[in-house]
């Protein structure tokens, strides 16, 4: 659960090691990680979860989100807070719709998501330092 609320995966991902050809290990010991990240197993029994759990999981997540962008922003993301999950789970939908806020407004809703940490707090990583160009 740590490494998924401290958003890791993603991170070193994001990371200039994953992109680079050197780093190609590191990108392979990072999907092996991602896979066991999101193993569909209930974190505090061990149990399996099942393909109604997995889904309702993701349907809940997609709700949430749908929730937070209408009461942040009711008139803006009204068509995609009433949209059925199915017509909004793919990237290009979520791309279409989320296009509509500024970068302030979407900042605002990833912090209140928790994807992004919160303002000034102090577990929050350090700014990444600028990608230096591959050399050749």
């Amino acid at each position: 659960a740590l490494v998924r609320d401290r958003h890791v995966v993603v991170l070193c991902r994001l990371s200039a090691l994953a992109r680079r050809p050197e780093g190609r290990l590191f990108a392979q010991l990072l999907e092996l990680l991602n896979f066991y990240v999101s193993f569909e197993i209930n974190e505090h029994t061990g149990a399996a979860l099942s393909r109604d759990e997995m889904l309702a999981r993701h349907y809940n997540r997609i709700q949430l989100l749908q929730r937070h962008c209408y009461k942040a922003h009711p008139e803006l993301m009204r068509d995609f807070s009433l949209a059925n999950i199915g017509a909004i789970e793919t990237r290009d939908a979520l791309t279409q719709h989320l296009s509509k806020l500024s970068p302030d407004q979407e900042l605002s809703l990833l912090r209140k998501l928790r994807l992004v940490p919160a303002e000034g707090d102090p577990n929050a990583p350090p700014p990444s330092p600028p990608t230096p160009p591959p050399t050749r």
